[in-house]
């Protein structure tokens, strides 16, 4: 039989010692120790005698206690030894760990010539629908598709406002003939106006299903639109042709400064949107994995969420 009295004894000197500090309701305070009254070789007391005390209910403990005796008394809850016996984990409740932010999933207008490149804007569009969505955060297509021709020239603005509406970011997918598509330029214009984030991704490399083979790189669309600052001091759109750097005709309001653009405060003086603007190969630069990335830091350099 197993022998109590040092038991009896510790319990005893606990209940009645005034010199041990006590909480409210009978239960102590850190600091008291058990070895000073019985010696560095007292045994442990076991929880179910301290429960046969008829102690006042214990206090709900969780993962910010600072207090020691607390901490030890959890502890030999959650992990009993062998005088415990078999007792089952209590209930406590969980304090939330704080978890990282997600990333935003960003919304993003596609601009491209649909004639000569939907087979290759196709495999960029769909390609965050097949990677590992794990390692990174997805965006939303909210690119035009041109089903038809439109000879309504306002009808088509509409449309294309419609769809940058909401949008962060606008990628040029650009082709070999991309930067001189008339539309192309009015979305690259209408993008500016909306504050939103730019980024070149050539697809050149990327085999069209038709011909079964690429095309030739063509030039930045970037490089042929741009701002510039008039004499009354507002930024408006500007474009390259074969005259040289012109005010855009189809967005002759004022427009914001983008905050990715250098601005070298002159007037009349064109600022072509790729000094600020990333460009990227899609196939040579891996866009199926890295898309996602460089759309979140050409919002970040426009200082959109």
């Amino acid at each position: 039989m197993t022998n109590d009295a040092p038991l009896n004894q510790l319990i005893a000197a606990l209940l009645k010692d005034p010199s041990i500090p006590r909480k409210p309701g009978g239960l102590l305070r850190p600091g008291a120790r058990f070895t000073g009254l019985l010696g560095e070789n007292a045994p442990t007391p076991p929880l179910t005698g301290l429960l046969a005390l008829g102690l006042p209910d214990l206090p709900r403990l969780n993962a910010l206690s600072a207090d020691p005796f607390d901490r030890a008394y959890r502890d030999s809850l959650i992990r009993p030894n062998a005088l415990a016996g078999n007792m089952s984990t209590p209930s406590w409740p969980a304090v939330p760990a704080s978890s990282p932010r997600p990333a935003p999933r960003r919304h993003v207008f596609f601009s491209f010539h649909f004639q000569a490149d939907i087979h290759r804007v196709n495999i960029v569009r769909n390609s965050w629908r097949i990677r590992p969505e794990d390692h990174v955060p997805g965006f939303f297509d909210r690119s035009l598709w041109e089903r038809k021709k439109r000879t309504d020239i306002s009808a088509l603005k509409r449309m294309i406002r419609a769809g940058l509406k909401g949008t962060s970011v606008t990628c040029v997918l650009a082709g070999e003939f991309t930067w001189a598509r008339p539309w192309v330029r009015y979305e690259i214009a209408e993008s500016v106006s909306q504050g939103n984030g730019l980024l070149t991704v050539d697809i050149d490399e990327l085999r069209c299903m038709r011909t079964r083979a690429p095309c030739d790189m063509g030039p930045n669309p970037l490089d042929h639109m741009g701002l510039y600052r008039g004499a009354d001091g507002h930024a408006y759109v500007c474009e390259l042709t074969d005259r040289g750097w012109v005010q855009y005709d189809r967005l002759t309001d004022p427009v914001a400064w983008p905050a990715y653009l250098p601005d070298r405060g002159t007037v009349n003086d064109a600022h072509p949107l790729s000094l600020g603007a990333a460009r990227y190969a899609y196939r040579s630069e891996k866009g199926y994995l890295n898309l996602s990335r460089w759309v979140g830091e050409a919002a970040q350099a426009a200082r959109r969420r």
